[in-house]
C-alpha cells in the first residue's frame, strides 16, 4: 500500500522532506502502525502531542489506512 506522506514543522527535518509518496511495510495499516512505524526511525513522530490528519481532517485514535490516503504528520506549534 502507498500513501502520500506530509510532514510539518520539525518532523520535516527529521524525514528530511516535506512531502513523499511511501511504500508501507506490511501490516502497517492504520494510522497508529504508521506513527510507530515511522517512530523507529524519526522518534518525533511517537509523541502524543503531534496530531494526524487523514486526507486533510484530523483524526483521533486509530483510523485504517487504505492505498493512496493523504497523511500529514503536524507537531504543536509554537509562537512568539
Amino acid at each position: 500500500m502507498r500513501v502520500r506522506l506530509l510532514c510539518f514543522g520539525r518532523l520535516t527535518e527529521a524525514r528530511s522532506e516535506r512531502e513523499a509518496t511511501i511504500e508501507l511495510a506490511d501490516g502497517v495499516d492504520d494510522t497508529a502502525a504508521l506513527r510507530a512505524w515511522l517512530a523507529r526511525d524519526h522518534p518525533g513522530f511517537a509523541q502524543p502531542s503531534v496530531r494526524i490528519a487523514l486526507n486533510g481532517e484530523v483524526v483521533t485514535g486509530d483510523r485504517p489506512l487504505v492505498d493512496g490516503d493523504e497523511v500529514a504528520f503536524m507537531p504543536p506549534v509554537s509562537g512568539g
